[in-house]
């Protein structure tokens, strides 16, 4: 009886270590895919990377999956492993969702529903890959007790690799999106060559600009977005209204400029911050 006790003891120490070791290669493998693959595809472009920059986005990524792939693992139940990890994973996006949110005595309560109404659905979007998850989890330890080959205890973790690196890949840039950031960089680098105001693009000579010889210096990130265009308060027509998108310049001194690309191929609206 004592060693029945002691094996199912190592067993389940066994198991959740595995499903640490698991999540944190499968967060590696997400976090070098998706921090990685625009920077590959777009050389030399300076893309704005939060909160750590690629390098510490991907060991943060990594810890996380460390924790979700212990929290998975840790019940002997498979559904109890898989609802709190898929629990913890949703509250910790809905988190990260609110970060920017200033809270009030006013909207407090409004928030609190707000995030439970991005919490539930976020956990039942994380319960079939963190299932799959746990029964990769399973599969190791029913093949540790067959004592079966060594391919036999790879092909399943291989497989959820490959699937955590194509999930990571989908973090490419489109082609119009890649096509707006080249031809920011590519503006913003000629205007840090001028000489005088009158050799700067067009869009670089606004008022809304203001003076770019001025204030733009130092290295610089470029960010594009089509989240909440209306912030930037550039006008936007009427004509490809959904395919709008900003690329936002960041200086090192704190200068900030927005453009808009109505259309990949048109010269954008710039505004500077």
């Amino acid at each position: 009886m004592p060693s029945n006790r002691w094996a199912m003891t190592g067993e389940s120490a066994t198991r959740r270590v595995f499903g640490l070791a698991l999540g944190a290669l499968l967060g590696m493998v997400y976090g070098l895919t998706s921090q990685t693959i625009n920077r590959i595809i777009l050389p030399g472009i300076p893309l704005y990377q939060p909160p750590l920059g690629p390098a510490g986005n991907t060991l943060l990524i990594t810890l996380l999956g460390a924790l979700l792939g212990m929290v998975a693992a840790w019940p002997t139940g498979s559904i109890a492993g898989t609802f709190a990890a898929s629990t913890v994973a949703a509250g910790l996006l809905t988190f990260v969702s609110f970060l920017s949110v200033r809270l009030t005595e006013k909207n407090t309560s409004g928030m609190i529903v707000a995030a439970l109404f991005i919490l539930l659905p976020l956990i039942g979007l994380m319960v079939p890959l963190l299932g799959l998850f746990r029964w990769v989890v399973n599969k190791e330890m029913e093949a540790r007790r067959a004592a079966v080959s060594t391919w036999r205890h790879l092909r399943a973790p291989l497989a959820l690799i490959a699937v955590f690196a194509v999930i990571g890949a989908l973090s490419l840039f489109s082609p119009e999106a890649r096509q707006e950031l080249l031809a920011m960089d590519r503006l913003l680098r000629d205007g840090l060559t001028a000489q005088r105001a009158d050799a700067l693009s067009v869009a670089l000579r606004t008022e809304d600009v203001g003076d770019f010889l001025a204030q733009a210096h130092g290295p610089y990130t470029l960010e594009w977005t089509q989240k909440n265009l209306n912030r930037f308060r550039i006008p936007r027509p009427g004509r490809n209204f959904d395919n709008h998108a900003v690329v936002l310049a960041r200086f090192a001194n704190g200068w900030q400029l927005a453009c808009l690309f109505v259309a990949p191929a048109e010269p954008p609206e710039c505004k500077s911050y």
